[in-house]
Formats: structure tokens, C-alpha cells, sequence
């Protein structure tokens, strides 16, 4: 495309500078060089912008998820932020659904605590028995070096794609997405078991997650993605969590109740 480009470049330039034709027809001859080179332009910026897209769409056909690829990330679902999250109980019901469904499809399941001696622990209602991990940490993302490790000997090094959930979604959670990102892991942020303690932080978080490549779904989302097809083995275990709607997290509305102080 660029030599097309300088070849007609060289044409207007000689037609203008020579007598090879006569004055009427050159000049036309340098219009329609012109605009050939206009075209050309089109043409390269078309196929720069077709690369790109191509880029895009091949990286999102990467994003289904596999349960023998993936992860499961609980941040910091603990007892002493109950008072300060207002959704928290509708964010506890869908987290359940979610961690039920991961435990069918035999997905590793990583817990952290965010400095759990003052904070308490992950809520009772959520079971956890089954994960690999619960580490403790005082940095608010969760890759911290037990969570790497764990990673590293669960899959031989990294996952493909890390599922993450908990709170609160513009701290621990946010930042965990970014370390995830620099770690080339695809991150699905499941937005309905995800708060803070004004859905505006949240929902701006979410945002800015999306913008840098993550990709946000729901709980049921991410269900149906691992399950992929009805006549799926896991069907009828799966079907009881789905049978009734996940709870309403009030997504990019207003906190209708403030937190308490």
C-alpha cells in the first residue's frame, strides 16, 4: 500500500514538471492522480483499522471460559464491612450461587482476607471449605505471593482466565484486576457479586475495568459460560441454582440506603 502510495506521488509530480502530454490532459491526469492517492490513503487506514479489529475480536473469541483454565478469585468478603455495604446480603446470595456452581465444575477456588485480625473473616454464609486458599494479606491486591504460588502449582503456571468477585470493587478488587491485566490473565469481573459501599465507586470501577480489556458479566453469565451446553454432565446440578433470578445489586443506580457510620 505505502509503495502504491509513493507511485502515484511520483506521476503528479513528473506530469507537472514535464511536457509528455498536452496542458489540458495533464492537468486531468493530476487530478485523477490525486485522487487515486486519496484512495489509497482510505485503503491503508481501512486495512489499519481492519488489523486492529481483527486483534480485538481474535483476543474476545479467547474469552470463554474453561473450567480447568480458570480461576475462581473471593476478595475480601468479611464479616466487618457488613455495616458499611448497604447490598451486602443480595451480594452474598449471588456469591453463594456462584461458589456452589464453581464447586461442580471443579474450579479452583482462591480466597483472601484483608487484614483479617481487625476485619474478621469471610462471611459464614459463604462456603469456602473447598477452596485451595485462604491467605491473609494487608496489600489490597490479591496477588500476593501465597495466591502466585498457589496459582503456579494448581495450573503449572498461570491460568487462562481469572473469574473475580468481592469487595470493595474500586479498591482490592480493582486493583487485583490490574495486576491480573500485566499478568496477560483474562479477567471476568462478575459485577453482581461485587459492591462498594456506594454503588457509584463500584460502577466506576466496573468502568474502568471494561475499558482495559476486562470483561464484566454476571453471575449466571458466568455459569452458563462454563456450562456451555445443556447437554452438559453438570445440567442438572446446575439447574437448581439457576431456577430462580439472582439477586438485584442495583447496578449504575444510586445507593438507595447509605452506609451506616
Amino acid at each position: 500500500m505505502l509503495d502504491l502510495q509513493k507511485f502515484t506521488l511520483n506521476i503528479y509530480q513528473h506530469w507537472t514538471k514535464t511536457n509528455v502530454v498536452s496542458p489540458p490532459v495533464a492537468r486531468w491526469l493530476s487530478q485523477w492522480a490525486r485522487n487515486l492517492n486519496s484512495v489509497v490513503r482510505q485503503i491503508c487506514v481501512f486495512w489499519k483499522n481492519k488489523k486492529n479489529l481483527t486483534v480485538v475480536m481474535g483476543k474476545s473469541t479467547l474469552f470463554r471460559l474453561v473450567p480447568d483454565k480458570t480461576v475462581f478469585l473471593l476478595c475480601d468478603i468479611q464479616e466487618k464491612f457488613r455495616p458499611a455495604m448497604p447490598l451486602l446480603d443480595n451480594l452474598i446470595k449471588n456469591t453463594t450461587k456462584l461458589l456452589a456452581a464453581g464447586k461442580v465444575f471443579q474450579v479452583p477456588l482462591l480466597v483472601t482476607e484483608q487484614y483479617p485480625e481487625k476485619l474478621g473473616k469471610t462471611v459464614c454464609e459463604l462456603d469456602i471449605e473447598h477452596a485451595c486458599l485462604n491467605a491473609p494479606k494487608t496489600r489490597f491486591s490479591m496477588l500476593v505471593d501465597p495466591v502466585r504460588k498457589s496459582m503456579a502449582d494448581i495450573f503449572g503456571g498461570k491460568p487462562k482466565t481469572a473469574v473475580l468477585f468481592g469487595i470493595e470493587t474500586h479498591v482490592c478488587v480493582e486493583q487485583t484486576a490490574f495486576d491480573l491485566m500485566n499478568e496477560k490473565i483474562d479477567v471476568w469481573l462478575v459485577a453482581d457479586c461485587c459492591a462498594s459501599r456506594l454503588n457509584q465507586d463500584r460502577d466506576l470501577a466496573l468502568e474502568r475495568l471494561r475499558h482495559i480489556g476486562c470483561t464484566i458479566a454476571s453471575s449466571e453469565s458466568v455459569i452458563f459460560n462454563l456450562l456451555g451446553d445443556k447437554n452438559h454432565k453438570a445440567f442438572k446440578q446446575i439447574a437448581p441454582l439457576v431456577k430462580n433470578a439472582s439477586a438485584d445489586m442495583e447496578l449504575w443506580r444510586p445507593t438507595k440506603k447509605p452506609p451506616k457510620k
